[in-house]
Parts: C-alpha cells; sequence; structure tokens
C-alpha cells in the first residue's frame, strides 16, 4: 500500500565499516595530509566527521541521481570531502544534505573535483559547492567560541584552557572574582566557566553582582564544592548550569554545543568591500550590549527606546537583520506600553542575538591564498606526492 506522498528514495550504504575501522582511516588520512596541501586550501577547512551525510550522486550519462550514505570527513566554505565505496569521474554532479549543528539539513549543489583510492575499494572524494556555504552553521569546529576562564589553580587552568583550544574556542584567562566582573561587562563572552572559590570575590559574589547588573550572558559553576545542595546555590545564585571537577574534554563539549546560539553571521560577510564595516559593528556590540543591560535595571525607559532604535538601525545597516528585527519589536512593544517591565524579555532575547553576532569566517591572507592556490584542488586534497 502507498500514501499520497512522494516516494522515499533508497539510501544505498556506500562504505562498509565498522566505526573502529572508519575513525582509523580518517584519523590516517588527517595524519598524512602534508602541509604543502595545506597551503593550497583556498579555504580554512573543519572537521566535519558525520556518518549520516547523505550525497545524491548522478553519475554521467545515467538517469536519476542515486541517494548514498556517505562517511563524511571534512568541510570548508567552498568543498566537501566524503568516503565513497567507488571511483567517481571529475565533473559528477553531487548533492549533499549537510545536516546543521541544531539538527537542520540544507541541500547543496557541487561537482566532483577530486577521487583518490584509500583503502579497498574506498576512495575519498572531493565535492567543489556551486555556491559557497558558512561551515559554522554545520560544525561546532567552525564556530570562534568566545570564553571567560575564571580559575585561580594554574593546574586547571592549564588544562582547562588546552582542552577549549583544541575545540577552537578564544579563551580568556582571570584568576580572581573581582577581576571576572570586570572583564564580563566590557567584553561580549558566549560563555564563562566560573570557579566558586576563588580570592577577591568568590564566584558566589561574582555570579550575583554580574546578574544584579543587568548582565544575561551565560554562567557555568565549575567548582569543587560537590556536597550536597552545593549545585543548588551555584544556580540561585545565577549561574546557569553547575559542573563538578575535575571535568572532561567532552563535558566542556556539551557545554559548548548546548549553551552556545547559532552563530550568526552579516549577510554582507561575502561583499570584500563591505564585510569590514560588519566586522566593526560586531567589534562594539559589547558596549551596546552593557549599555542595553544597563538601562533594564535602571527602568530607563527613553534611554532604553533610543538604543533599541539604533540597534535596529545598525543591525539593518549592516547585515544583522535578525537582530533589527528583535530591536524593533521590543521598541514597538516598549513604545505601546510605557513599561520596561513588559519589555525586559524581549530585550533579552535581543541581547542573545548579539552576543552570537560573529565577523566573516577567518581567512588566509592574500599571500598565502597567492602562494600555491591550486584551482583544481579546492577542497585541498594536494597531489599524489602529499600523501
Amino acid at each position: 500500500m502507498t500514501t499520497g506522498g512522494p516516494r522515499q528514495r533508497r539510501i544505498v550504504q556506500t562504505v562498509r565499516l565498522d566505526d573502529a575501522r572508519l575513525f582509523e582511516l580518517l584519523d590516517r588520512l588527517d595524519a598524512n595530509q602534508g602541509g604543502a596541501a595545506r597551503n593550497r586550501r583556498r579555504h580554512e577547512r573543519f572537521s566535519y566527521r558525520t556518518k549520516v551525510l547523505v550525497v545524491h550522486i548522478k553519475q554521467p550519462g545515467s538517469g536519476s541521481p542515486v541517494a548514498y550514505l556517505a562517511p563524511a570527513r571534512n568541510l570548508s566554505a567552498g568543498g566537501v570531502a566524503f568516503l565513497h565505496g567507488g571511483f567517481l569521474h571529475k565533473g559528477t554532479l553531487c548533492v549533499a544534505d549537510l545536516l546543521t549543528v541544531h539538527g537542520r539539513r540544507q541541500r547543496v549543489a557541487g561537482d566532483v573535483v577530486a577521487c583518490r583510492h584509500v583503502d579497498g575499494s574506498v576512495h575519498e572524494i572531493g565535492v567543489k559547492f556551486r555556491e559557497e556555504i558558512d561551515p559554522a552553521n554545520f560544525t561546532l569546529a567552525a564556530v570562534h567560541a568566545r570564553v571567560l576562564l575564571v580559575e585561580d589553580d594554574p593546574t586547571h587552568a592549564r588544562l582547562a584552557m588546552h582542552y577549549l583550544r583544541q575545540l577552537n574556542a578564544e579563551v580568556d584567562l582571570v584568576q580572581d572574582g573581582r577581576s571576572a566582573v570586570q572583564r564580563a561587562l566590557v567584553k561580549s563572552y558566549d560563555l564563562i566557566l566560573l570557579d566558586m572559590v576563588l580570592p577577591k570575590l568568590d564566584g558566589f559574589a561574582a555570579v550575583q553582582e554580574l546578574r544584579t547588573r543587568g548582565y544575561t550572558g551565560k554562567v557555568v559553576a565549575v567548582t569543587a564544592l560537590t556536597q550536597p545542595g552545593d549545585a543548588e546555590r551555584c544556580l540561585a545564585a545565577g549561574c546557569d548550569r553547575y559542573v563538578a571537577k575535575p571535568y572532561t574534554r567532552d563535558q566542556l563539549i556539551q557545554l559548548l554545543t548546548l549553551v552556545d546560539d547559532e552563530p550568526l553571521f552579516s549577510t554582507l560577510s561575502g561583499d570584500p568591500t563591505l564585510a569590514d564595516l560588519a566586522e566593526e559593528f560586531v567589534r562594539h556590540l559589547p558596549q551596546r550590549i552593557r549599555e542595553l543591560e544597563e538601562a533594564l535595571v535602571a527602568t530607563d525607559e527613553a534611554k532604553l527606546i533610543d538604543l533599541l532604535r539604533r540597534t535596529k538601525a545598525d543591525g539593518g545597516s549592516f547585515g544583522f537583520d535578525p537582530i533589527s528585527q528583535a530591536a524593533a519589536q521590543a521598541e514597538q512593544t516598549l513604545a505601546a506600553s510605557g513599561t520596561v517591565a513588559v519589555v525586559r524579555e524581549q530585550v533579552r532575547q535581543l541581547l542573545a542575538l548579539c552576543r552570537s553576532a560573529r565577523p566573516r569566517l577567518r581567512r588566509r591572507t592574500c599571500s598565502q591564498a597567492r602562494a600555491g592556490w591550486d584551482a583544481d584542488d579546492p577542497v585541498g586534497f594536494g597531489t599524489d606526492r602529499d600523501l
């Protein structure tokens, strides 16, 4: 019996390897990727190891495309590399169903530009996209999370910074609660990892002061206090989450995954003549965030309306339409009600969008791009001599 909807196309599993063997192959490919190949990359490449990448491949001269389940290796703005159980000719049409970090799928068309034998029937395929994508939408490795680490123990600090930098985070370290408050109020962070036992000002007092002064960013208590009731005390003080020491790299991955909002990039980022203006807007956002928070705490209606109007105009001008729209909605609500309390949650949502704003992804310099960029190698495979 069939339904009235379209028939579901069968998906072929292209590489039949157990997880251990699959990751062994991927690790070997990463280890053998030499510096010469890296210099040829036009776009920065990020790890994208997913077993649920569906690729629709239309072989030359064939009829309908065939859908394959292909283990992915890495991703860039210009292409994707994945494993396939057979040879594919250059120019073969591929349509990849990329999975975003938030569980949605985006279909991207491209063409095979490289195919090399790996092991047995397994080949590594390089596809060049017909239109560039934003890798940060699909892999956390491309998201440069901004983290404030508040830790006075040198050993714990070194370990945490090692893990966070492995996860592509930008980390600032302070060693006492007073410095944490001062830093958080002048710079925008996606996450504050806060030890609760600190000199000068302990973590409880620090997060309470931040919340009293209107700080709406994410704060996670990271502490050796593990007695009954300690987690509840941390949350009651104003922390969003509680993690007991010692913590692991996997726990940090979970925090960056669960706490960080989907990154927001300017629609102007693709225009070299305007991208710098968008980046300047992002650099000044921490001051705007602080001003909005202070206006909320002071229930200053006139100041808040002025800031919302400026944020609406600036967000739209520099390609951050969600910020502009959120500011406009909050401004309308405040103008209609005349009460700051009514608009408080809308402003918090606006602040979350402002914190998720990112400049364009870090690119190689022009001189690096010119030094050996191979137009026939956009995914960065390299030649046989680089293997």
